[in-house]
C-alpha cells in the first residue's frame, strides 16, 4: 500500500517508514504536470493493500528543479519521486519495490526509459533499472560508463503482471561494495565492486525518459507504470512482501 498527499507534490511515505526515514518528494517539481503521479485503486493494478502509485509521462512532460536543471533543455521527460534522505558510504541496506507495466507499454529504445534509479548527491547515477531493448535490465555505472548490464526480466514477461524486486546493496566506493537482485524470489544479478563514487546515494522511481532525440517515436508515446510496496530495511525480512 502507498500513501501519498492529495496534491502529489508533497512528501509521501510507503507504509512503515517511521524508523527508516524512507520519505519521498516530487523530483523536479517546477511545472511538473499533476497527471504525472497519483494513487490508484482497484480495478487499476494494486499489489498490496488498497492502493498503488500510478505514474504517467506524456510527450512534452518536462519540468525543472530548484537548482537549475531543466529537463526541457536536456532532451528528457520524467515523472519521478525522489527519496528525501540518503544511503551513505559504508552502509548496507535492503530495498524492495513492486512494478507493474501495462500490456499497452511500448518500448522506445534507443531512447532510454528508466523505471527506477539510485542517484548520487553531486554525481551521476550508479544504478538504473532500464527498459533497454525490452524487459527490465540492471544497469550499473561507474563515474563514466556502464560497467555491468544484467537482464532481470525478459521482454515477453514484463507487461501485464506485478514483479516483486528485492535488492541488497552495500554502498561503498571500494571493492567491498555489492549489489544482489531477486525478482519474484529468484536471484537474477550478483555484482561485487564499488557501488558509488560519492558520499551519498538516493533512490528515485517512476518514469524517466532520456536521449529522446534518438527515437522520433517518443513524440507520440505515453508511458504509464504502477509501483507498490516501496520499502527499505536492514534485513530481508524487513522488505519482503508477505502475500
Amino acid at each position: 500500500m502507498i500513501i501519498i498527499c492529495a496534491s502529489a507534490l508533497c512528501g509521501f511515505s510507503p507504509e512503515g517508514d517511521d524508523v527508516s526515514g524512507w520519505r519521498f518528494v516530487r523530483s523536479l517539481p517546477i511545472n511538473a504536470p499533476l497527471h504525472g503521479v497519483g494513487t490508484a485503486h482497484p480495478p487499476l493494478p494494486v499489489r498490496s493493500g488498497g492502493s498503488s502509485l500510478r505514474f504517467e509521462v506524456r510527450p512534452g512532460d518536462c519540468s525543472r528543479g530548484k537548482h537549475g536543471w531543466d529537463d526541457c533543455e536536456n532532451d528528457r521527460q520524467r515523472t519521478e519521486m525522489k527519496q528525501a534522505g540518503y544511503q551513505r558510504h559504508g552502509e548496507t541496506w535492503w530495498h524492495a519495490f513492486s512494478l507493474y507495466v501495462p500490456e499497452t507499454h511500448q518500448n522506445v529504445w534507443p531512447a532510454k526509459l528508466s523505471f527506477a534509479q539510485f542517484h548520487q548527491e553531486g554525481a551521476k547515477p550508479v544504478i538504473m533499472f532500464q527498459n533497454h531493448k525490452g524487459g527490465l535490465w540492471l544497469d550499473i555505472h561507474d563515474a563514466d560508463r556502464t560497467i555491468r548490464l544484467s537482464r532481470l526480466i525478459d521482454a515477453s514477461d514484463l507487461r501485464g503482471r506485478w514483479h516483486d524486486i528485492v535488492m541488497q546493496a552495500r554502498w561503498s566506493r571500494q571493492a567491498d561494495g555489492f549489489v544482489r537482485i531477486w525478482v519474484g524470489g529468484q536471484k537474477r544479478a550478483d555484482y561485487l565492486g564499488p557501488t558509488m563514487t560519492a558520499e551519498k546515494v538516493y533512490f528515485k522511481f517512476g518514469l524517466y525518459r532520456s536521449h529522446l532525440g534518438r527515437n522520433a517515436k517518443v513524440g507520440s508515446v505515453t508511458h504509464t507504470a504502477y509501483f507498490d510496496h516501496v520499502v527499505r530495511g536492514r534485513t530481508r525480512a524487513d522488505v519482503e512482501l508477505v502475500n
